[in-house]
């Protein structure tokens, strides 16, 4: 089935991660040809983009995986993070605050929220977080 060799490309792409990140990137693109709501192969795929510095391609991975998916904690979050790094720190709030909508216990993004808000001037919330 479809559903099957798409679980056979993600354990492809995740033993090629580390050893050929560019491999594992095609992986993972292949994962979601076969199941385009794979949440983790999006968030898996957006990690490496960015880490590779494609911060636009990362963005871009996870606005797609917002469109065929249901929310997801580790997609919101890593969108934060891209966000973060794309110098928009009003949307990485936003993004923080839907990953923790999901995952309320995500202590990352509570961590990151705090200090987002910290940086802002907005004491109070970053207590809070």
């Amino acid at each position: 089935s479809a559903r099957e060799r798409a679980e056979q490309w993600f354990d492809r792409a995740l033993s090629l991660e580390t050893a050929d990140p560019a491999a594992a990137q095609s992986a993972y693109r292949r994962v979601l040809e076969l199941d385009p709501c794979d949440p983790a192969a999006y968030a898996n795929l957006g990690r490496l983009l960015h880490e590779a510095g494609d911060l636009a391609g990362a963005e871009a991975v996870y606005a797609q995986a917002l469109t065929h998916c249901p929310p997801a904690a580790p997609v919101l979050y890593n969108l934060a993070l891209v966000l973060e790094d794309l110098g928009r720190p009003a949307a990485a709030i936003e993004s923080y605050r839907e990953a923790l909508a999901c995952a309320p216990n995500h202590a990352d993004a509570h961590f990151n929220l705090a200090r987002l808000y910290e940086l802002g001037g907005d004491l109070k919330r970053a207590v809070r977080h």
